[in-house]
């Protein structure tokens, strides 16, 4: 199993979610170099390309300068996802066919973040009694 590489953040956000008198109301901070930094690690190359057709290799070359760049959009409010795009995939029974939307990658790293940010908030607070 990876360590994964920025654990702090996750960590704080985990433990303050558990505090019944803590508020959450601005969880953009975690939005960041780091974070997206690690949704980069955390993606496998070989996924499917989204609508711009840029893979993780292509958008490593200039990691830095892209994962900057993303963060400034993100942060002054000019960051829009792109359109997925659309794929047919066959169901289980092989008969009939089901879509999928496939995010570009920038989308899937913010995809990413936002997601962890969203599971360290509410997993402590599930009780393992709800499904």
């Amino acid at each position: 199993m990876q360590k994964e590489l920025f654990p702090d953040c996750w960590l704080r956000i985990g433990f303050a979610a558990q505090k019944e008198d803590i508020v959450f109301n601005n969880l953009l901070c975690h939005i960041n170099y780091d974070t997206l930094s690690e949704a980069f690690e955390k993606m496998k190359p070989n996924k499917a390309k989204g609508i711009d057709g840029v893979s993780k290799k292509e958008y490593g070359k200039n990691l830095k300068e892209n994962l900057m760049e993303l963060v400034r959009r993100i942060h002054i409010g000019s960051y829009k996802p792109q359109n997925k795009r659309e794929k047919l995939i066959p169901k289980a029974d092989g008969k009939k066919m089901r879509p999928i939307a496939i995010s570009c990658f920038e989308d899937k790293l913010v995809e990413w973040v936002v997601g962890k940010i969203l599971e360290c908030v509410y997993e402590p607070i599930f009780k393992s009694s709800l499904y």
